[in-house]
């Protein structure tokens, strides 16, 4: 969920799915009764308004921005999704990036797509690409020794957030291992100091004017602004485990 600081509430998405300013967001669910097609429907959210704005194919909506949604193609309850295209919010119309059509894309931020899989292998692979969103051009910016394709969860490398335009990027290296590394240009990589990460799947993150936010393994909130993650609060203790960082700050 996201708190939707504008409007004072909580939103039942990610806040990669919520347009920028809050005023709207956009989730996706199967077209029942047939499982192989999704709606993506847009809410307005000062007036709750839900409407469908696509009926079509098994596109599955990743980020919501000012220019459209950014959607792939990705049946509910599978593990792989395919290629890029943007979403016209107004008129449902679709663009889409030829070149990028085989990855899984992972996040949309500094103008740019990123992807943890460019060769469309459901595990991930041993490469991080970007697509440059005005030119179409899939650039190779990271990659790590690793067999071809790995194995479930071997080596795989996944998003924790950005510094600007630089990706903050998580590599598994096993079930007790993992780095984080820092990319400023293609084959320019930074190791960072860890940070006690989960040992499957980066933790869920927010990047804001701050830096970027995240609650890691040990429980504590940790922000990366400039060279470390440094460790800056507790996360809240509950009856359930497992807080995420639901928003920006302020």
């Amino acid at each position: 969920m996201t708190y939707d600081r504008p409007y004072q509430r909580w939103l039942p998405v990610t806040w990669a799915q919520v347009l920028p300013d809050g005023t709207a967001y956009v989730y996706t669910r199967e077209a029942s009764p047939t499982p192989f097609r999704n709606e993506v429907h847009l809410v307005t959210v000062a007036t709750a308004s839900d409407r469908v704005i696509s009926n079509q194919d098994a596109y599955h909506a990743i980020a919501y921005q000012p220019e459209g949604i950014y959607v792939d193609e990705h049946l509910n309850g599978t593990d792989a999704s395919h290629g890029l295209w943007l979403l016209d919010a107004t008129n449902g119309s679709l663009k889409a990036y030829p070149s990028g059509q085989q990855a899984t894309w992972d996040r949309i931020a500094a103008g740019a797509a990123w992807s943890y899989s460019a060769t469309g292998n459901r595990f991930g692979s041993n490469t991080f690409a970007r697509l440059d969103l005005n030119s179409d051009v899939v650039t190779t910016w990271f990659s790590v020794a690793s067999p071809s394709p790995p194995e479930p969860g071997f080596k795989t490398i996944r998003v924790l957030g950005f510094d600007g335009s630089d990706p903050l990027v998580q590599v598994y290296v096993d079930e007790h291992t993992s780095e984080v590394w820092r990319l400023s240009a293609p084959g320019q990589a930074t190791r960072l100091p860890n940070v006690p990460l989960g040992v499957l799947s980066p933790p869920f993150s927010v990047t804001d004017a701050q830096g970027t936010w995240l609650i890691a393994g040990d429980g504590n909130v940790y922000l990366y602004g400039g060279s470390a993650f440094k460790r800056v609060a507790s996360a809240p203790s509950g009856p359930t485990p497992g807080a995420t960082v639901a928003g920006s700050c302020s």
